[in-house]
């Protein structure tokens, strides 16, 4: 069973852990995933018009060599905070970068090295060292001069001669008069007076108990504040496979449909003709990456649209189209079609 090439669908392109020798172009709201095991064997990446290159799935510490790597003013790069690396994650020999926006990042870190240049991420964007030391020389030129302040000369103080500083003159003591020689006078009879009795003490009145403290209440427990988490904003991806190259009449052609996200796939569907198919084996429900196969038997010779649909756990949706040409043939068959999706 021979399988065809990956089919990029309205600008949406996803990778997961194959090896591609084409370059990648991204473009229209798009989003290429990569995870630890993508290679591209010497080819090269462009983003424009709004598309993603999407690293978040590259925890390792192998670097992701590519020849070229363009991404415009509109292309986002997103990258996992839980690389266990901390030096670029991308090698690249030729590079194109514009006012680049970065997401998963919160901190500082080196993401792409180009020769000698080395951008790496700060405040949401790629930057390289030189861009950095133009803006720190652009704030320090704009600091403001302080100017030194003149002191004036304190007054000197003139110290004050002994023959400046007024006598002083000591007062003469005063004479005191002796006293005179007193009189003896006989000594008067002491009368002894009664002592009156002492009055009793009054009793002292008890002390009122003191009232017992109220237990203080128990401050009640801060309600823990949830992490709001950013929304989910990247559409999810369909890759059409069919299953044999020169499809006949009257015989079965299984129809294989990947669809891949960043956080989960939930349903997966596909009309061919305008009949819904019933999915012969479904794996990866729940998962970021979800396939689904179909059989098709074509009744006679002409063309057959097949339009597969998928969504994912944020409820973004995205569908993709591909066209089955049946050549005329003598054998024929009845076409069978199962309606409804599981």
């Amino acid at each position: 069973m021979k399988s065809q090439s990956q089919v990029l669908v309205t600008g949406r392109m996803y990778e997961y852990g194959d090896s591609s020798d084409i370059g990648i172009a991204v473009a229209n709201g798009g989003a290429l995933v990569v995870n630890d095991s993508t290679t591209f064997d010497g080819s090269g990446v462009a983003v424009e018009g709004g598309g993603t290159f999407d690293l978040s799935a590259r925890t390792g510490s192998e670097v992701l060599e590519l020849d070229t790597l363009a991404m415009d003013d509109d292309a986002v790069l997103c990258v996992s905070s839980k690389s266990r690396s901390t030096e670029p994650i991308i090698q690249v020999n030729n590079a194109n970068l514009g006012n680049v926006k970065v997401k998963g990042l919160t901190s500082e870190r080196p993401l792409i090295k180009h020769g000698d240049t080395i951008w790496h991420y700060k405040d949401g964007k790629l930057v390289t060292d030189e861009e950095e030391a133009e803006s720190t020389e652009q704030v320090m030129d704009e600091e403001p001069v302080v100017e030194e302040a003149i002191l004036e000369p304190e007054p000197e103080l003139i110290e004050e001669t002994q023959a400046d500083k007024p006598e002083q003159v000591e007062p003469e003591p005063e004479q005191v008069a002796e006293p005179e020689a007193a009189v003896e006078s006989e000594p008067e009879p002491v009368v002894e007076e009664q002592a009156e009795p002492e009055p009793e003490p009054e009793p002292e009145p008890e002390p009122e108990p003191e009232p017992e403290p109220e237990p203080e209440p128990e401050p009640e427990p801060e309600p823990e504040s949830e992490e709001e988490e950013e929304p989910d904003m990247i559409n999810p991806s369909i890759t059409i496979t069919l299953g044999e190259d020169e499809p006949a009449i009257g015989v079965a052609m299984p129809i294989t449909i990947v669809a891949t996200d960043n956080v989960a796939i939930t349903n997966i569907t596909c009309t061919v003709a305008g009949k819904k198919k019933r999915a012969q084996m479904s794996t990866g429900k729940g998962t970021p990456i979800a396939t689904s196969t179909y059989t098709f038997t074509p009744e006679e010779a002409g063309d057959y649209t097949v339009i597969a649909a998928a969504t994912d756990k944020a409820g973004n949706t995205i569908e993709a189209s591909e066209v089955i040409t049946v050549a005329e043939n003598k054998d024929t068959e009845a076409i069978n079609f199962n309606a409804g999706l599981e």
